[in-house]
């Protein structure tokens, strides 16, 4: 769903919105997104049963109940905005089942230019979860300050409380997203994590 919002919200060099384009189709802003529940399972790498499709339902209702309410400078004040604006799906609890999404127009200005953090899906979603944390506090800063090993295990909610041993995890983690090419630069020194975008 992040690559049907990033599509959404991509703009031209006009400044004008493109039209998104979602599993090679495109939409115009407004017209609803078409897709099975079965392509957004594949797409996600989830498995291809009635556990996930329902939990693709959840996600869904999720999205379409969860408010952002947020002032912005840049944009003026926009007092709350659901991700999806609603949904329909025809056919539900069958493998064909399709669903179509509409995504208000005002998402738009929330995923314009460089003021959200992007993430690189394909590559985020094969990260082990120390790993995937890092790169969140990692993408969520512009120049990210030097993480306490320690702080970083609490964020991380482990349950590893030998320093040593974590620090050879982080160190994992490090390598991991060097080798993903997510990082330019990523080290354990002096009980700190070092990272350079």
């Amino acid at each position: 769903m992040f690559d049907l919002f990033l599509a959404v919200a991509s703009q031209s060099r006009l400044g004008e919105p493109e039209w998104p384009v979602f599993r090679g189709a495109h939409f115009s802003l407004g017209q609803p997104v078409s897709f099975t529940l079965y392509q957004l399972c594949t797409d996600l790498d989830w498995p291809i049963n009635g556990r996930y499709y329902q939990r693709a339902e959840e996600c869904l209702d999720r999205l379409q109940a969860s408010a952002i309410k947020f002032v912005s400078k840049r944009l003026g004040s926009l007092e709350s905005l659901s991700m999806i604006k609603r949904y329909r799906m025809v056919g539900r609890g069958s493998r064909g089942a399709r669903c179509e999404v509409e995504i208000d127009g005002e998402m738009v200005y929330l995923f314009a230019g460089n003021h959200y953090t992007q993430v690189v899906w394909t590559k985020y979603r094969k990260l082990s979860p120390i790993s995937r944390r890092l790169y969140d506090y990692l993408a969520s800063h512009k120049q990210p300050y030097p993480l306490a090993l320690d702080t970083f295990n609490r964020m991380c909610a482990s349950l590893c409380n030998r320093p040593k041993k974590w620090a050879e995890m982080v160190r994992e983690s490090c390598e991991e997203l060097k080798h993903a090419g997510l990082v330019e630069a990523a080290w354990v020194h002096d009980a700190m994590v070092l990272l350079r975008r």
